[in-house]
């Protein structure tokens, strides 16, 4: 039984080998794309009610906070203005005097206050009929008195509760609930209660800001006291009856779908109030938006399924027609004998391929491995010549200086000048390609006493390099090159005495030398224009010697991308060419 399956596996696989890679490209980019589509298909499917309810969810609760928001500006004014009633010296006074007035003169402090009561909110909309009640038990009003506002109510303990805070109050008038704010009236002296405030506030204030969102046209927006009990509505004939799902708003922010009404119910609470604010819309208002989205992935989804289709079949195509060109250039260029050998059960083109490629991968390989030798042979080739590279116009300058000191006098001088450049060219033509800071310091000294001679008292060097950096490690000829670019294309063109300043520290795992002198500088436009990574013909004509590009270059080739020269310079006053390179001890 298993030498059965074993054949027919193998027979499938022979099979599936014998495919011709177009065919079996096609298909398998067909059969990815359209799997991939699918999957993608149906969790969008499945997923798209959650995420569009989330998002009506949030839509809904953030809708309801600007609106409690609003709402609460409104009672807001009501505190604001009823607070200021209350504690207003007038009124305060008016209430004193009615609380111990009879009779006319009662009637006459009555009315005083009344009008008082007038001045002050006739231009406020949201209040309406008002009555103070007097510690006494009489009362005065605007509008109409209520009935229910006597010294036996127990409005009053509501009101002396709160301890002259506002308080929001639902009366029920004609089976509709009233809105009521009140609170107590407290002597500002001695803060005795000396009454009570009760005003109506305008309802229609509440409705227009319900009936102000366009949203929830289809469902219900309404405010709901603590009780249950819809105090205002943007539905007709919903106020004053109780709100049916009063018991599911037990958190202060409610968003859920209500499986048995098929509805969504959100609601938060109002700040500064016991009220609630509670949405209900139909489920079908979001669900369109599902539906489109289903209708929109499937319609998309075959229709990526289609394009896939075409775009697979035209792309292997494509891929697939220049294998045979292919595979003749690549027997052409492979001549190398290879070890490797392809597996039996590649029958077609790609088995070709295979072959062709091991050789090209051996030649590409030892073509990459004569290439290497060859560059660092030239590398090689380069730094021996730059090393040999000693500028004729210093010889030329020596010699001319040793002849006229011979000619003109018999001296010591002389022997001191040949001496000295005889230690530094032996120390600078022969050697390591490495020395120490120590070691070039000795062959600039030998350098700076032969310049000397030729500049007399004008050439002054200083050398400023602790100790510590004598034996860091640098390529020879270094600095020297440096020194010698400041004195000849910069002192020599200046009038007056030359300094060059020779300074060196280290800066973490660096060495910073810097080559200073008071020549004659860069311009702006030169120094713009100075490319250290570049050597052109007529930078050679120019200095035959190693310059500042060449030792540039050659710091980059020792120790890469990250070290080299920089310059700064004044025109006309001075100019820095810093060295960085590693610290390494020699």
């Amino acid at each position: 039984m298993k030498c059965k399956i074993s054949k027919r596996l193998k027979l499938f696989r022979d099979s599936i080998y014998r495919i011709s890679v177009q065919h079996l490209v096609a298909a398998l980019l067909i059969l990815l794309i359209t799997v991939s589509t699918l999957a993608i298909t149906g969790i969008s499917y499945t997923l798209s009610e959650q995420i569009i309810s989330k998002k009506n969810s949030k839509y809904c609760i953030d809708i309801l906070n600007e609106i409690s928001t609003n709402i609460h500006t409104k009672l807001k004014e009501v505190d604001s203005l009823t607070t200021y009633i209350c504690y207003n010296e007038t009124v305060q006074s008016q209430i004193n005097k009615m609380n111990h007035a009879r009779g006319d003169s009662f009637l006459y402090e009555k009315k005083i206050l009344e009008k008082e009561l007038i001045n002050m909110t006739v231009a406020n909309e949201s209040l309406k009929e008002m009555t103070i009640m007097t510690s006494s038990g009489q009362s005065a009003w605007i509008s109409q008195p209520y009935p229910e506002f006597t010294s036996a109510s127990p409005i009053l303990d509501t009101l002396y509760s709160q301890q002259g805070s506002l308080c929001w109050i639902t009366l029920d008038k004609e089976d509709t609930p009233t809105i009521i704010a009140g609170r107590t009236i407290n002597d500002l002296g001695v803060q005795k209660i000396i009454g009570y405030f009760l005003v109506r506030f305008d309802d229609k204030l509440l409705t227009d800001i319900l009936e102000q969102k366009e949203y929830f046209k289809d469902g219900s927006l309404c405010i709901v006291d603590g009780k249950g009990t819809i105090l205002s509505s943007n539905q007709p004939g919903e106020r004053g009856k109780m709100y049916p799902s009063f018991h599911l708003l037990t958190e202060a922010t409610v968003s859920k779908k209500l499986d048995d009404s098929q509805e969504w119910l959100t609601s938060c609470i109002i700040p500064g109030s016991e009220w609630r604010l509670v949405s209900t819309i139909p489920n079908i208002s979001y669900e369109k938006e599902i539906i489109w989205l289903r209708g929109c992935v499937i319609i998309i989804a075959l229709a990526m399924i289609i394009v896939a289709i075409f775009i697979s079949i035209a792309i292997t195509r494509q891929l697939f027609l220049p294998l045979d060109k292919l595979c003749q250039m690549m027997k052409s260029v492979g001549k190398g004998d290879f070890n490797v050998s392809k597996p039996a059960y590649y029958q077609n083109d790609i088995g070709v391929l295979y072959d062709y490629f091991i050789d090209m991968v051996k030649e590409v390989r030892n073509l990459i491995q004569t290439t290497n030798q060859q560059q660092l042979l030239l590398q090689k080739t380069e730094l021996n010549s730059l090393r040999m590279q000693i500028n004729p116009h210093f010889i030329y300058n020596t010699l001319e200086s040793i002849k006229w000191i011979a000619y003109m006098n018999d001296n010591k001088e002389i022997v001191i000048m040949v001496k000295a450049l005889g230690d530094f060219m032996r120390s600078n033509i022969s050697g390591p390609e490495f020395i120490t800071i120590e070691k070039e310091l000795e062959n600039i000294h030998c350098y700076l006493t032969i310049q000397k001679f030729r500049y007399n008292d004008k050439l002054d060097v200083r050398i400023d390099i602790p100790p510590d950096l004598y034996h860091a490690k640098i390529p020879k000829l270094l600095i020297q090159p440096l020194i010698e670019n400041s004195i000849v294309h910069g002192l020599e063109q200046k009038a007056g005495d030359g300094k060059i300043i020779i300074k060196g520290i280290r800066e973490q795992e660096d060495v910073i030398i810097d080559i200073i002198d008071n020549g004659i500088g860069f311009s702006k436009l030169s120094l713009e224009n100075l490319d250290l990574d570049f050597i052109s013909p007529e930078d050679t004509r120019k200095n035959g010697g190693l310059g500042m590009k060449n030792v540039h270059q050659r710091i980059k080739m020792y120790y890469g991308e990250s070290y080299g020269l920089s310059v700064t310079s004044e025109y006309g006053i001075r100019t820095c060419v810093r060295i960085r390179i590693p610290y390494q001890e020699l």
